[in-house]
């Protein structure tokens, strides 16, 4: 029996790639009338997230730091974020001043990132990671692993911050060294590619996008 072949409604094929969100071609823009904004009110930012190509990306799941600010004043404010899964965003600020106002956003994370860390490192904390102790000469490396609730004893505890949230690295304690005397951290169980990889992920981390204008006068 011949096969019927469809092809209505099919774009023609074209060569394309989608890769992470670019902090550098990614751009925020205030929207509204710029130049009625007053006090009290609520000052509306778009995101449009694009990729290392200037393609617009089509899922959300991006971690930002929206602030805007007034050095002068000593006056700032953090932003909500509104994802639309579609690769735009919504931040809404609080005119708490009244004045200049610079709006700053930071991509923490993309969403790969992002998806990294809760799959690999929050729910199967299976990657583990030397920690490498020294000091007057004498070295010590030991095993580190993540580690976001259970129970433990004796471990070295590392990188209790709001980065990391409630996650440790816990590494065992050095035979002759204290947990102070830490130098840094390597991956011990990684592939070269994936090693770039996730450096590409993370090498995205913290990273100003701009915007069109990036200040205002809040009336």
């Amino acid at each position: 029996m011949a096969l019927k072949r469809h092809t209505r409604n099919i774009t023609l094929g074209e060569l394309g790639s989608m890769g992470m969100t670019s902090a550098k071609n990614s751009l925020f823009r205030i929207r509204g009338n710029i130049s009625n904004y007053h006090f009290a009110d609520h000052i509306h930012i778009m995101i449009d997230a694009k990729d290392d190509n200037g393609r617009q990306r089509v899922l959300g799941g991006d971690i930002w730091k929206p602030m805007m600010l007034n050095p002068n004043l000593k006056s700032s404010v953090m932003g909500n974020v509104v994802d639309y899964d579609n690769g735009t965003y919504s931040i809404y600020f609080f005119a708490a001043w009244s004045g200049e106002a610079f709006i700053d956003i930071q991509l923490v994370h993309t969403r790969d990132a992002a998806l990294y860390i809760e799959d690999v490192f929050r729910k199967t904390e299976k990657m583990t990671w030397q920690g490498v102790y020294s000091r007057g000469g004498l070295e010590e490396t030991s095993v580190c692993h993540l580690r976001r609730e259970g129970t433990w004893a004796n471990q070295c505890e590392h990188m209790r911050n709001l980065h990391f949230g409630r996650t440790l690295i816990l590494c065992e304690k050095p035979v002759n060294l204290t947990c102070g005397d830490l130098k840094f951290f390597h991956t011990a169980s990684v592939s070269l590619d994936n090693k770039q990889h996730l450096e590409d992920m993370f090498n995205r981390s913290y990273q100003k996008i701009n915007g069109n204008p990036s200040n205002l006068i809040i009336h």
